[in-house]
């Protein structure tokens, strides 16, 4: 990544248009492919890619969109394991990801936390699988650490985990009007889509049902994954993109009106140019 920077910034444009065109891809099949749409379409990966484009900052964004595969490949073996009683080995990779995305950002800590809960809700409690869990997890850490032990750096590595948990009073929240507007209606306009799903789910199956918690338990996370950075970089608040876009992909099936649809993707259009508008907000 560093050398895409160096050697020409284009390229790393173009790595990031390709990681989120891919991710949208990849997150409407999720939801195709076990139907957890009322009908099959594109939309979760139309409105995935536009509010990607929001984010215009890749050099600290472009982490946050790698770890974004490695949730939403959990989230896949989540429901292609939802009905398998003994899925030890799938349970110890999924643990290996989200480890490895702990250590490639340490505020992704969220991520663990947030895949607790979807173990939780899609998953019986057993103990070996718990424990496969937990173990895949832990590896990535162990090994960065015996690594760092050898090298003599084990302090510096201490110190890089522990510095994302102090409290650092002199960060501020370098947060614009823009991007103020920004998350208020990704973060509230989702929620409110998820409130109305609530009450219109009640003759979907179980496993939709789950899932739109699920994804509500990705937003709360998303915003501690944010809080946790002490730079407070917005690529926490990217993963917000996932829940979000099947949100509204699920609403724009069983919304009815043609108008409120297009005002609510329209919306979204409306908050990628206030990023190109010359007006300093």
């Amino acid at each position: 990544m560093f050398w895409l920077q160096e050697s020409n910034p284009i390229w790393l444009y173009v790595v990031a248009y390709v990681l989120s065109f891919l991710q949208g891809v990849f997150l409407s099949e999720l939801l195709n492919r076990f139907k957890l749409l009322p009908e099959q379409n594109y939309y979760a990966a139309a409105v995935y890619i536009t509010i990607s484009s929001i984010f215009t900052e890749w050099q600290t964004i472009l982490m946050a969109s790698l770890i974004m595969f490695l949730v939403l490949w959990v989230l896949m073996q989540l429901v292609m394991k939802y009905r398998h009683d003994k899925a030890y080995g799938a349970v110890f990779d999924m643990g290996l990801a989200i480890g490895l995305s702990f250590l490639l950002q340490v505020n992704m800590l969220a991520m663990i936390i947030f895949i607790l809960f979807a173990f939780v809700i899609l998953r019986a409690f057993v103990v070996r699988e718990w424990l496969n869990l937990f173990v895949g997890i832990v590896v990535p850490s162990f090994l960065a650490f015996t690594w760092y032990f050898y090298d003599n750096r084990l302090g510096q590595f201490v110190s890089r985990l522990a510095g994302h948990f102090m409290i650092n009073r002199r960060v501020a929240f370098p947060l614009e009007l823009t991007d103020l507007l920004q998350y208020s209606w990704m973060i509230f306009g989702g929620l409110y889509v998820f409130v109305v799903l609530q009450a219109r789910l009640n003759n979907r199956v179980v496993l939709v049902r789950k899932m739109m918690w699920i994804f509500f338990h990705l937003v709360w996370m998303s915003l501690l994954a944010y809080f946790l950075d002490p730079d407070r970089t917005r690529g926490g608040v990217y993963l917000l993109i996932l829940p979000i876009s099947f949100f509204f992909s699920y609403y724009l099936c069983i919304e009815k009106r043609l108008w409120l649809r297009d005002i609510f993707f329209l919306s979204f259009v409306a908050l990628v140019v206030l990023n190109y508008l010359p007006i300093n907000l």
